[in-house]
């Protein structure tokens, strides 16, 4: 807490025993009015006649009376001296507020029309005649507002008078005039909703005034309302612009809490609480009215807010805000529920529907206020905690469409998002590859082309031997076989690429290369047993049908067929006298009738699954 000095220590000790709420006026010696300028109201041109009514109100100097302005017929308010008080000095301290206020014309201050002078030589000071109550006693009333004025927001509704007040304000400090008195018993409020700022009576002039009407802010001493009073002022020391806006932030502080700024038992105590003074609120105040308090009211002048029309700024755009705000305050309602899901259920489609509420209701509350920092940070909470629901999930696309919206992101957040890519990315590689094994198309074209030549030349051979009756004995068929198998090794080595590509391509270059080596091996063993030619293809053509049920089991069911011909070509061969080669010739035709029906209809153009493996058929 800081000390007061030693030498304020005598202006404190009168105002010992005083009524803290009430404002403290200067030494008799302070004022400044020169007695030349009282003797000139005594010419009877000064003159003006008043028909004087009812008592408005006393303070601890003046009264104030209604009357009548004959010449104008006018009903007006007029200030005098009370008669109990009624010495040189009051009559000074009326007549400096007399100019001072009337050299400030403007809407929210009371206009004062002439400095009447009755025969007693008594100044009057003749002023518009205010209908009203004081701000001080509707401001908390919620109920008097709305039946007076029709408003049922008390906060913005008082927020507009303050507005009004720095209006005021701000033109007297362009005109180097500080009010240092402000407070809600110092604003008026008319019938009408007119806002007023009264009691100029203790203002001080920033400027040297050659004929001393208007005290200057060197000449003055402790001043002003205790509860108020800015820590230069409790200090004895020459007031400025910035004492009266920390004035603003104390009334603001009133509106806000309900209570003046400074607080305390006895003014000695109040006066060195506003020494320290530091605003505190409560969860309920604004954070933008609270921050302009603390702004308003720092302890020293020069970090204030500079001016009291930039107070006021500050105060127009809460207003423009506070829409904003109050969106943001029911996003932040289901960015809870959202917090809530994530917690327990996470149900995907609940947490998505939480954070499109959420998001749609801060997005508009940046859409009406593009700075509100409430809606920022809530709208990037949001989607932070579903950006670590699905880098939970392992859905890095998800996860990449938060990033991208999100803009900044949190730097470790990012690497978790780059090492599941990374994982993710391994694991479908290795899917597709699987896929693409299992995958029937690949190498489809080359397949029908290589099993269509090899099928034309198996067919053609045993029509050729039947009809030229040639390769009708056990030899004739390995040397075939033979021709057969550097046929099928040629046709494989060209298109290499494609039957190494897939399980089923291999399959099937396995199948069609155990075709010679079966017809050498039957061929040999039974020439060598000495068997009969007839019988030994029936043995060829029953391995054929059982590579064939093989293949069924293994790769391909649909080609059963060619199984089921070969196993009846055998069959014929034993039971019946139709020519062998005939019989071989047709199981060969159903093979590749087969293969035709297996690999082409309902098969397109083949998928490009794999760039480093192409089909050399095309």
């Amino acid at each position: 807490m800081p000390t007061v000095e030693p030498t304020i220590e005598t202006a404190w000790e009168t105002l010992a025993d005083g009524d803290p709420s009430a404002t403290i006026r200067p030494e008799t010696s302070a004022s400044g009015v020169s007695p030349a300028m009282v003797e000139l109201l005594a010419h009877p041109d000064g003159r003006a006649e008043l028909a004087f009514g009812d008592t408005i109100g006393t303070g601890g100097m003046g009264i104030v009376r209604a009357a009548e302005q004959v010449r104008l017929g006018r009903t007006v308010a007029v200030k005098s001296i009370r008669p109990e008080v009624s010495d040189q000095d009051a009559t000074r301290k009326l007549l400096a507020e007399a100019w001072m206020t009337g050299s400030l014309e403007h809407p929210n201050i009371v206009p004062v029309y002439d400095i009447a002078v009755d025969a007693e030589h008594t100044p009057h000071i003749v002023m518009k005649r205010v209908t009203g109550v004081e701000w001080e006693s509707v401001m908390d009333d919620a109920g008097a507002v709305s039946e007076r004025f029709g408003t049922h927001d008390l906060l913005a509704w008082n927020l507009g008078i303050l507005v009004q007040v720095c209006n005021a304000v701000h033109f007297a400090h362009s005109r180097g005039v500080v009010h240092r008195d402000l407070k809600p018993q110092n604003v008026m409020i008319g019938a009408f909703g007119e806002v007023y700022l009264v009691d100029w009576g203790i203002a001080a002039s920033l400027h040297r005034d050659a004929e001393q009407r208007i005290p200057h802010v060197s000449n003055t001493r402790i001043a002003g309302t205790p509860r108020y009073m800015a820590p230069e002022m409790v200090r004895c020391e020459p007031v400025s612009i910035p004492t009266d806006v920390y004035l603003l932030g104390g009334v603001l502080h009133r509106v806000l809490t309900g209570s003046p700024p400074h607080r305390g038992w006895s003014i000695r105590e109040i006066l060195d609480g506003a020494l320290g003074f530091e605003a505190r609120f409560g969860p309920d105040v604004p954070a933008e009215l609270a921050d302009l308090v603390r702004d308003a009211m720092k302890a020293e002048p020069s970090e204030r807010i500079p001016t009291a029309e930039a107070f006021r700024q500050r105060i127009v755009e809460f207003l423009e805000h506070r829409g904003s705000s109050h969106i943001a305050e029911q996003a932040r309602v289901r960015l809870q529920a959202l917090h809530d899901e994530l917690a327990g259920a996470r149900d995907r489609t609940t947490i998505y529907g939480h954070l499109g509420a959420c998001r749609f209701g801060f997005q508009e509350a940046l859409s009406a206020w593009p700075g509100n920092p409430g809606a920022q940070e809530g709208l990037r909470t949001a989607l932070t905690a579903v950006l670590c629901y699905e880098l939970d999930a392992r859905d890095p696309r998800a996860a990449s469409l938060l990033v991208s919206e999100l803009g900044e992101t949190d730097p470790t957040l990012l690497a978790d998002l780059e090492r599941l890519r990374t994982e993710v990315d391994a694991q479908e590689r290795k899917r597709r590859a699987l896929e693409i094994d299992r995958d029937p198309r690949i190498g489809q074209r080359t397949r029908v082309f290589v099993v269509g030549m090899l099928a034309g030349f198996m067919i053609l051979s045993p029509l050729s031997g039947w009809y030229f009756e040639r390769a009708l004995d056990n030899g004739s068929q390995i040397q075939f076989a033979g021709i057969l198998a550097v046929v099928i090794c040629g046709l494989l080595f060209w298109a290499r690429e494609s039957f190494l590509s897939t399980p089923i391509n291999r399959t099937t270059a396995g199948i069609l290369l155990l075709i010679p080596i079966t017809k050498v091996s039957v061929h040999l063993v039974f020439m060598l047993g000495g068997a009969d030619f007839r019988i030994t293809m029936a043995a060829e053509a029953l391995l054929y049908a059982n590579i064939a049920l093989g293949a069924v089991v293994a790769v391909a069911p649909r080609i059963l067929p060619t199984a089921l011909a070969f196993l009846g070509a055998a069959l014929g061969m034993v039971t019946t006298d139709i020519h062998p080669l005939l019989l071989v010739a047709g199981a060969d035709a159903v093979l590749f009738v087969n293969a035709l029906v297996m690999w082409l209809p309902g098969l397109p153009k083949e998928p490009t699954l794999r760039p480093d493996r192409q089909d050399p058929v095309g």
